[in-house]
Order: structure tokens, then C-alpha cells, then sequence
């Protein structure tokens, strides 16, 4: 009888202490928030997100903004380590006086030009405001944010004051995490984009934003082929959906593409290179 307790006792201190060992903690991922302008015109707004940091990639439209503030909230974003505007075009920067205005934001980086227009004027003033500091980036530079490398390259083109030219100065900027590489390409085009693909540039990646919403360009061929990409994003909309001829380009290459105007997009990848599509909202 005392043989069977004291066995019934040690089976019991073994199962407990089985019981009470700690869940192994959850690997650490990477979520990537796509915003998605839906019925009005195209634009770009990224969210990378950690279990300790979160950087936002450009701010979409001004109309869009109290929307894209509330989201981050609604996602848990208090603070932002970084805001990266890839240029100075409406719908990449009109967010940014509500960014300024609603989060506690610790660094701008931003395209190494200056706007004459007023939307310009205005986002710098509410970063001045707002103590954020900021800093055009003029040369090739890495910044690391917990888990995230960060390589900015610049474009060495000359800004003449035309539209087409602020996408043309459009900064790109390489994620690396873990052994995944992502790459956002603004709205890079033209003699920009020409270079990017036939220069002494590392555009291989794993997840590419692909620039200037799906507008056509001979040379997203080229993109593809040196970048390889497993998953595109392309932010278009309703209004400005991508062109027929980049969807069939993209189609042809059999990479797994993905367009916000069919709504927000999460993915989430682990530092092996994972990525799981989390779905649309």
C-alpha cells in the first residue's frame, strides 16, 4: 500500500511539473501591413511591424489619413521607430502632418530633395512642431531597428520641379530580416528605374513592392528578372487599378501577385523566409 502512494505521489510531482514547464516562446515574425486605398486614387502606405518596433513606408493621401491613423491604432502602433517618404508626391506623403500630429515618431528619413509645393512646406513644418526630427538621405546608408537592416539608396538624378520627376527621385529601400530580403521601390520610373536594373545595384529579393502602382513600364521586365521575387505587391485601386500589360507581364513570370485594390494585405514572415499570406481586409 505505502509502495503504491509513494508511486501514485512521484507520478503526480512528475505530471505537475510537466504541466506547470513554460509554452516554448513563438518564434519572432515580421507583418507586413499593405493599406489599401480602395476607391480613390492609388497611393502607398506600409506598415512593418515586430514584437518591439514598427516603421511605416510613406503615408498615402491626405483624404486617406485619419483612416490610416485610426488603423495603426486599431493594429496597436503607439509609436513609430521610423517613417521612411520615398518621395514627395501627393499620395506618398499626404498622410505624414497626421502621422506628426497622432504618434510619437523617432526618426523621418526621407528623399534627398526639397518641393516647392505647399503640401511639402507643410508636412516639414508639422514634423518641426512635432520635435521629430528628419534627414534627407543623400547617399547610400544601412540603419538597423531591432531585427530590421535598412539600406536606403538614393536616386543620383537631378530634380527639376516636374511631376514625373519626384518619382524619379523616389528612395529605395531595402528590408532585410533574418534571411529574407524585401524591397520597396516607391514610384521609381524612367531613367531611374533604367538604372536600378542595368547598374551596379543588389535589387534580389524576396517580397518586392512594385513601383508606380502598376503603371507600365518597359523595364519592369528587367526589374523582375534581376530581383526574382516570390510575392509582388502592387498598390493600385479601384480608380487606378494596374495596367492590363503588368498584370499579364507579372502573370507570365508565375510569381504570386497581390493588389491593394482588392482591399488591405497581411503577410507575415519568419526570419527562415516564410511568408504566409495572412489575407485581405
Amino acid at each position: 500500500m505505502k509502495r503504491n502512494l509513494l508511486f501514485f505521489l512521484i507520478l503526480l510531482l512528475f505530471l505537475t511539473g510537466f504541466a506547470c514547464r513554460p509554452a516554448p516562446k513563438a518564434e519572432p515574425t515580421l507583418e507586413i501591413y499593405v493599406f489599401s486605398a480602395r476607391k480613390s486614387d492609388s497611393s502607398d502606405a506600409l506598415l512593418l511591424r515586430g514584437e518591439d518596433f514598427a516603421v511605416l513606408i510613406d503615408t498615402g493621401l491626405k483624404d486617406n489619413a485619419k483612416k490610416l491613423s485610426e488603423r495603426l491604432t486599431e493594429i496597436g502602433v503607439t509609436r513609430l521607430d521610423c517613417v521612411i517618404l520615398t518621395h514627395f508626391d501627393k499620395d506618398h506623403m499626404g498622410g505624414a502632418e497626421q502621422i506628426a500630429e497622432d504618434f510619437e515618431v523617432a526618426q523621418v528619413y526621407m528623399a534627398d530633395y526639397m518641393s516647392d509645393g505647399k503640401p511639402y512646406r507643410n508636412m516639414v513644418a508639422a514634423f518641426s512642431a512635432a520635435n521629430i526630427p528628419f534627414l534627407r538621405v543623400s547617399e547610400a546608408a544601412d540603419i538597423e531597428i531591432a531585427d530590421l537592416r535598412i539600406s536606403f539608396t538614393p536616386s543620383p538624378l537631378d530634380y527639376d520641379g516636374e511631376d514625373e520627376s519626384d518619382n524619379a527621385q523616389s528612395l529605395i529601400c531595402g528590408v532585410t530580416y533574418g534571411e529574407s530580403r524585401l524591397l520597396f521601390m516607391g514610384d521609381a520610373n524612367g531613367a531611374w528605374l533604367e538604372k536600378l536594373c542595368f547598374g551596379a545595384y543588389n535589387l534580389s529579393c524576396d517580397f518586392l513592392k512594385l513601383p508606380h502602382h502598376g503603371v507600365w513600364n518597359e523595364n519592369l521586365i528587367w526589374l523582375l528578372t534581376v530581383s526574382m521575387p516570390n510575392i509582388v505587391v502592387v498598390t493600385d485601386s479601384d480608380k487606378d487599378p494596374a495596367d492590363p500589360q503588368t498584370v499579364g507581364l507579372l502573370d507570365s513570370f508565375g510569381m504570386e501577385a497581390y493588389y491593394t485594390k482588392d482591399g488591405e494585405l497581411h503577410f507575415r514572415i519568419d526570419k527562415k523566409n516564410q511568408i504566409t499570406y495572412e489575407g485581405k481586409d
